[in-house]
């Protein structure tokens, strides 16, 4: 049969072999390789190699920006793609963040608006890194938008309508920049 469909016993003797590789893997030779097998390549590559530097600071060194996580440089640098949710007040955009308490009310009328942004963070050397709640927010929208990143770019293969899964119209706006 031209082009079947891989089987489940397919899987189980391909994945081992794919886990010893990726395990073996640096995280940006990691990233080159998902890349590799990718008809267009990842968008937040920049974003997640930032999340991991910041992850291997706090993994090896227990937070504590040392040299090797600034190479050089006067800070450690942390950009995380986020989804930016603000109304406009007198011309202005305002964002609405999980913990503005009173301040995130919206008029009755008021539009609500939505767009893919990036938040900043800089931890200097000698810094401990310390994490908030709303950071660990972040970090998880962060995540969920890598992932739905991955996920509209991966080869697509013809299934069967029976087996299709409902397409993920968030997910792929997040991933086209909407």
């Amino acid at each position: 049969m031209k082009d079947e469909l891989p089987t489940y016993g397919d899987l189980e003797v391909a994945l081992p072999q794919v886990k010893k590789k990726a395990s073996r893997a640096k995280f940006p030779e990691l990233l080159r390789l998902v890349n590799e097998g990718l008809d267009i390549p990842l968008a937040f590559e920049a974003e997640c190699q930032s999340l991991q530097k910041v992850r291997n600071c706090l993994e090896h060194r227990a937070g504590m920006v040392g040299p090797e996580d600034t190479k050089g440089a006067d800070a450690l640098r942390l950009v995380l793609p986020i989804l930016k949710v603000y109304v406009m007040h007198n011309g202005e955009e305002v964002e609405l963040q999980y913990d503005m308490g009173e301040a995130r009310h919206v008029h009755a009328g008021q539009a609500i608006y939505m767009r893919r942004d990036s938040r900043e963070r800089y931890y200097k050397l000698g810094e401990s890194i310390q994490l908030t709640p709303a950071d660990y927010q972040e970090i998880t929208q962060a995540s969920w938008i890598f992932v739905s990143d991955l996920v509209v770019k991966l080869p697509k293969r013809e299934l069967p309508k029976s087996l299709a899964p409902a397409p993920d119209a968030t997910a792929r706006a997040i991933a086209e920049g909407a």
